[in-house]
């Protein structure tokens, strides 16, 4: 294999990461369409996570799915494209396990500490996880690389970290801490192998 091969091995790679954060992105927007138009919002009702209340292990994957309006889902789809993205690069093979490890410390989170009474869902819980992910994974593995690419990361995201203390009518705080907390325990654990 020479260096032309490589690097059309390259391009492909980055060709099927976009995609297939093209196709999750397109996929929120069609549920979307499909709770406003078909379901009149009844599916985020019926796929959000409800604290404290009777735990329902799907509501931890499907609340990611649902969001309230289009400018709700906007406001996620760019960052969770580009954190997506920089989330599958290094390695794609992580992007399911590490993934799952957000959307799963990021529900129990949500279930727990959210506030009774309240649904919670969007991927918002999620882009905070990739965040953390991103800004934590060049420590756990002591990549200078990676270490680099998380202060970029932490300078072009800054106001990301005041999602993490804002606390605003119809903001989940408590998914935006548990998301993050998703993408540190992401990162250290992947680092252990």
């Amino acid at each position: 294999m020479d260096g032309t091969d490589v690097a059309i091995t390259g391009v492909e790679k980055l060709q099927g990461d976009i995609r297939l954060l093209g196709i999750i992105v397109f996929s929120l927007w069609i549920i979307l369409f499909i709770d406003h138009w078909v379901f009149r919002q009844r599916l985020r009702r019926a796929w959000g996570i409800k604290p404290r209340q009777t735990f329902n292990p799907a509501t931890i994957i499907l609340s990611q799915l649902v969001h309230n309006s289009r400018q709700h889902l906007f406001s996620n789809s760019i960052p969770l494209a580009i954190l997506g993205l920089l989330t599958l690069l290094p390695d794609s093979r992580l992007f399911w396990p590490v993934t799952g490890t957000i959307t799963l410390v990021d529900g129990i989170g949500v279930w727990y500490f959210g506030k009774r009474g309240e649904v919670h869902f969007g991927a918002s819980g999620l882009v905070m996880g990739y965040f953390g992910y991103v800004l934590a994974r060049g420590f756990f593995q002591h990549d200078t690389g990676a270490v680099l690419l998380a202060f970029v990361v932490a300078g072009f995201y800054v106001g990301m970290f005041k999602l993490l203390v804002l606390r605003k009518e119809g903001i989940s705080f408590v998914s935006h801490v548990s998301g993050f907390v998703g993408g540190l325990v992401a990162a250290y654990v992947i680092s252990l192998f």
